[in-house]
């Protein structure tokens, strides 16, 4: 299928790279399906591109290769909609804000967006607001060293 993207044209699409947010994203609940594209070959960025509106791209970054002491208990009624057996299934991303004034990158890991690639499924959800907020300043990439908890959900 032949996707319309504001930023990047026309591009063709397999139907299985297509993740399916039965909530949507916060602000955006009314936007269900998006994919996943690189930035370049090169980055750590990727893009979270909605495939029903053009305009709507938000840069996105593996936030435990930036913040691998992350920690976000995903419960079972998450796991079930994502069809998650394990929290090895989950990728976590966080969105991603450039402030062009001060160059100054940041991540929200308040509202983490979680997607199981296999099942191509994905959420957004709200994190421990008293430790997390939207706007943690990232630098280089670090090693990831472990998975989301999924409390008792399998």
């Amino acid at each position: 299928m032949t996707i319309q993207t504001s930023r990047f044209g026309p591009l063709d699409m397999d139907a299985d790279r297509i993740l399916e947010f039965p909530h949507g994203l916060y602000g955006f609940e009314d936007r269900h399906r998006f994919c996943l594209l690189q930035h370049d070959q090169q980055s750590c960025f990727r893009w979270l591109q909605c495939i029903d509106d053009p305009s709507l791209a938000m840069v996105v970054v593996d936030l435990l290769a930036f913040f691998p002491d992350y920690d976000l208990e995903i419960g079972r009624q998450t796991a079930r909609l994502l069809e998650a057996q394990s929290e090895n299934e989950l990728e976590l991303l966080a969105l991603v804000t450039v402030n062009r004034d001060t160059e100054q990158i940041c991540a929200n890991l308040l509202g983490p967006v979680v997607i199981n690639p296999r099942r191509r499924k994905g959420l957004q959800m709200i994190a421990d607001g008293e430790r997390y907020h939207t706007r943690h300043e990232i630098g280089a990439p670090r090693r990831q060293t472990r998975a989301p908890d999924i409390a008792a959900a399998v």
